[in-house]
């Protein structure tokens, strides 16, 4: 861009970059918003690192009784019956909403204006992230070898973004642009297959009819949204296909995703805002400072007991999600990235090594709002299983943390060792890494 200053990251580059293209005079307010949302994701993981502590202090401490009776309230709704009987269910079932219509609007913001608008840019983390998806649920279902624990296998596949961008503001500089912006994108991308898998492979008993209107809601939405300019019509449609998911059986959080993605990125020019960007900049801090550390509070109080994997299955499904997890991810991400780069189907950003790449994939493995979600389908009605899946999450971020961030400290301070050549031969003087 010329004539006004680059953003401090290159998501907020590309998106910032397509945006100010747009024109209007507004463009350093602009500017502003989209480097608040990246502030916010970013910011967002300390937020659930803090709430995740409290969590563990609160279900181990003297007051650990009350840890269960607070979120266990019955607090039932007649709308949609007894399926969302307690407070843990509606924020699980509920406020989780606003999540996933964060990640569907980041996704097609992502589409527009940044790592996903062509598909030479966005094969490698694309295929980086299915991947890391494939990778965790054959090293969960080889490492459990059936049993009780056998439906988990969804469990350690979603990436966290909020989690891993988090992680990563740990390591400042330490940590290339290029490298970022790839796993934002992955991330992104992981969110569309873990709303996939969530919806097909973890329904039970599906209500068509139901089913039918929701889809007719969300087809409505596609058919009218470039009339519907002011973002209350997407809040509207997004509570309306929530309540029919509700009824279909299906998890009706995942009524934010199907909307947002729906929601344009794109306005006339000199438009002050486009609507999606208009309610990304309004849900996003309440997403990453309200929904998810309230989320993680409600759901990572973990009681450590005697006998805690004691139960059949229980041992076997912390070590299948904990191995899976770390192991799924690094190995799933890089290699398929590596059979990516050789095959000429995508590349690594120019000032990205491999190293850089291995440590960025082990950090993928850090967080679990969304596992979280998929441990309560798959073990609801199993409590030990739950806590040992619980337990797991909260191990395995510490040690992919515990292995992404030497790896990438090491890449940061001997650059000429872990650079790939191919990264080497981008990243003259004066060259931007967000190119």
């Amino acid at each position: 861009m010329r004539g006004t200053r680059q953003p401090s990251n290159c998501a907020s580059g590309h998106e910032a970059d397509a945006w100010l293209r747009a024109g209007g005079s507004g463009h350093r307010r602009r500017q502003r918003t989209l480097r608040g949302l990246v502030r916010a994701q970013s910011a967002g993981g300390m937020a659930l690192v803090v709430a995740t502590a409290v969590a563990l202090a609160w279900a181990n401490g003297p007051w650990q009784h009350s840890y269960d009776e607070v979120w266990g309230r019955p607090a039932r709704l007649w709308l949609v019956g007894g399926a969302v009987p307690d407070v843990r269910a509606w924020i699980d079932q509920g406020l989780l909403t606003v999540f996933f219509l964060v990640a569907g609007l980041e996704i097609g913001r992502e589409r527009v204006a940044g790592g996903l608008r062509s598909v030479r840019r966005a094969a490698l983390p694309v295929l980086g992230a299915a991947g890391g998806m494939v990778g965790t649920a054959a090293v969960y279902v080889l490492a459990v070898h059936g049993g009780p624990g056998a439906r988990g296998w969804g469990v350690p596949m979603a990436t966290d973004i909020a989690f891993s961008l988090g992680a990563l503001a740990v390591l400042g500089e330490a940590v290339p642009e290029g490298l970022r912006l790839f796993l934002l994108t992955l991330a992104i991308a992981d969110d569309v297959g873990s709303v996939v898998v969530l919806a097909v492979g973890y329904a039970t008993t599906v209500h068509v009819l139901p089913l039918l209107g929701a889809v007719a809601v969300v087809l409505a939405v596609a058919a009218c949204r470039r009339w519907l300019a002011h973002p209350a019509w997407y809040a509207l449609a997004t509570a309306g296909s929530w309540v029919l998911l509700a009824l279909a059986g299906i998890e009706p959080p995942l009524a934010g995703a199907f909307v947002g993605v729906l929601v344009p990125m794109t306005g006339r020019t000199g438009a002050a805002r486009p609507p999606g960007l208009r309610l990304e900049a309004r849900l996003a801090p309440v997403s990453a400072f309200a929904v998810l550390p309230l989320f993680a509070l409600a759901n990572a109080g973990v009681t450590v007991r005697a006998g805690l994997l004691g139960s059949t299955g229980a041992l076997a499904v912390f070590l299948a999600v904990v191995v899976a997890r770390v192991a799924g991810k690094t190995l799933g991400i890089t290699g398929t990235a590596v059979l990516s780069a050789r095959a000429r189907v995508g590349r690594l950003p120019p000032d990205t090594g491999w190293a850089q790449l291995v440590g960025g994939s082990a950090m993928a493995a850090v967080g679990f709002t969304v596992p979280l979600l998929f441990a309560n389908v798959a073990f609801g009605d199993r409590p030990d299983l739950l806590s040992a899946t619980k337990a797991a999450l909260v191990v395995a971020s510490v040690v992919a943390f515990a292995i992404g961030a030497p790896v990438l400290a090491a890449a940061w301070r001997f650059p000429r060792r872990s650079a790939s050549p191919r990264a080497q031969g981008h990243s003259g003087a004066g060259a931007s890494p967000c190119r």
